[in-house]
């Protein structure tokens, strides 16, 4: 209201205050009534059209032209009509707070609405789609299947599966990102080997290499992701600076190392509390530690040739002392280093050739267009 006496002030003279005065309420009345037919016109579009605009933004459609017009006829055929009721009503319908009331009216809740835009992003492309109902199906059963044998642990794992599936297209819908489907698919792919076939089906023990090739296979991820985020910072109004080719590589490698030392992180933290060994013991036949240095000097001593650890007088029949994982971490942020300064590499000659390097844009990803933005066309 504090808007609309602001304007009333800077009117001619010639509106006199008591003749203003007189017609303030009817004119306050037929706002409300005016109010009142927005949120309508508002419901109707929505109806007639599922990608409407919202009200937020309605001033600037055509619509609001339209409307406005309208309102200007009305306004001219009221009785004992004053220049300063189209003022009230220009700057009550603009105003913000009158949008947000009206939006708030017919505006679905963030919940329902995030799910909706999820289950468009799932339908998008059709090979990730249907790579995505092969994961997903493969786990319920598994899970149903563990549920049976009462085997909870495996069956919680495989929720967490469940929800891991969704987590690219969540990632779509709330960053506002484009996927490429050669990504998508990988990151499914990358998702079921690791917790499907790495830890229920034993493939970690089966297979000696699979969490190297897991590793591997994540450094190279990690940088494509890390090189995408430089890319559209590049590309944002927002950013008063761009990094060159060199710089861009640089940044995308130290990401995906950043990523690896978290996920071990991770491990070491779930074998401190949880005791889940999720970073491998390995038998080494040789030692080398500062503790055995009988005066407790910082010399250390070595110990070769181990081929029996006893523990409380109980052989542990492994052929070699036990080092606590260690190696595991070593080696996994080692291939980890090898499939970012890869993938380093390749996206510095993609963005110095500007971006022609088709096998390297299919695994970056893109700011999402707006006629897919599922999540704002829930507004519109």
């Amino acid at each position: 209201m504090a808007e609309i006496w602001k304007q009333i002030k800077v009117l001619p003279a010639s509106y006199a205050p008591g003749k203003l005065l007189g017609q303030f309420y009817m004119d306050i009345i037929y706002i409300f009534q005016l109010q009142h037919l927005i949120y309508h016109m508002f419901l109707a579009e929505t109806a007639v059209q599922n990608y409407a605009k919202p009200c937020k933004t309605i001033l600037q459609s055509s619509l609001y032209i339209t409307f406005e017009r309208m309102v200007s006829l009305h306004v001219r055929n009221m009785p004992n009509h004053t220049g300063y009721t189209s003022v009230i009503i220009t700057v009550f319908i603009q105003n913000r707070s009158i949008n947000r009331y009206i939006m708030k009216k017919h505006k679905r809740k963030f919940p329902a609405r995030l799910f909706t835009a999820m289950k468009r992003e799932l339908r998008e492309h059709r090979s990730s789609f249907i790579a995505y109902n092969i994961f997903r199906a493969l786990v319920i059963v598994i899970m149903i299947f563990t549920i049976f044998n009462r085997n909870f642990e495996s069956s919680f794992l495989c929720l967490l599966t469940l929800i891991l599936l969704t987590v690219p297209s969540l990632m779509q819908v709330a960053l506002k990102i484009e996927l490429p489907t050669v990504l998508e698919i990988t990151l499914l792919a990358f998702i079921f080997a690791a917790e499907i076939l790495g830890e229920l089906c034993n493939f970690y023990t089966i297979f000696p290499y699979w969490d190297t090739v897991l590793h591997t296979l994540n450094g190279f991820l990690m940088a494509a992701i890390g090189l995408s985020l430089v890319q559209l910072l590049n590309s944002s109004d927002r950013i008063l600076f761009q990094l060159s080719p060199i710089f861009t590589s640089i940044v995308s490698f130290c990401f995906s190392m950043t990523i690896g030392v978290l996920w071990e992180f991770f491990e070491f933290s779930m074998d401190r509390f949880f005791e889940l060994d999720m970073q491998k013991d390995t038998v080494v036949h040789k030692i080398s530690s500062v503790l055995l240095h009988p005066a407790g000097e910082n010399v250390p001593i070595v110990i070769k040739n181990i081929r029996d650890v006893t523990v409380s007088g109980t052989d542990l029949g492994l052929g070699g002392y036990l080092d606590i994982g260690l190696i595991d971490t070593m080696a996994d942020l080692f291939v980890n280093f090898i499939g970012a300064i890869v993938f380093a590499i390749l996206g510095y000659f993609y963005v110095k050739n500007r971006e022609q390097n088709s096998v390297v844009g299919k695994l970056i990803p893109r700011k999402k267009d707006t006629d897919k933005d599922y999540l704002a066309a829930q507004d519109r």
